[in-house]
């Protein structure tokens, strides 16, 4: 084999192995999607306990372990790990849903904004007012 050739195929090897270096490779991108299902999760959660606080009227000291059939319950439990999420109403009325996630920053596309803190996992969100009744005429 010509001196070319094995500079050829070193290079080749040296871009591959670039190439998992930055994008982080196969395991990299699991890890993303099994979070991205995280964030999911917790969104889902969020709008459970809004419709629960709106909707059927719960207090917010039992948003966090209240049912009722007017919303639809999501999962409460991490997927991959079984885990239960952390739900917490702070005394403001503020909520805080956390999930353990395996990368630091959110997934591609992930468009939690400033309601998320890669740091903690948790999206802290003040839910909108209640809806006001109409007026009676």
């Amino acid at each position: 084999m010509r001196p070319e050739a094995y500079a050829l195929a070193a290079l080749a090897v040296a871009v591959i192995i670039a190439a998992f270096w930055t994008v982080g490779g196969p395991g990299t991108a699991q890890a993303e999607r099994r979070d991205t299902t995280r964030l999911s999760d917790l969104n889902a959660l969020y709008l459970h306990m809004v419709c629960l606080r709106n909707t059927a009227g719960i207090a917010s000291e039992e948003l966090t372990t209240a049912r009722s059939d007017l919303c639809q319950s999501p999962r409460r439990d991490d997927p991959y790990t079984g885990a239960p999420y952390q739900l917490e109403v702070t005394p403001t009325g503020t909520f805080r849903l956390c999930a353990e996630l395996e990368t630091r920053a959110p997934p591609p596309g992930w468009l939690a904004g400033p309601h998320f803190d890669p740091e903690t996992g948790c999206i802290t969100r003040t839910p909108p007012d209640r809806p006001q009744p109409a007026p009676d005429r």
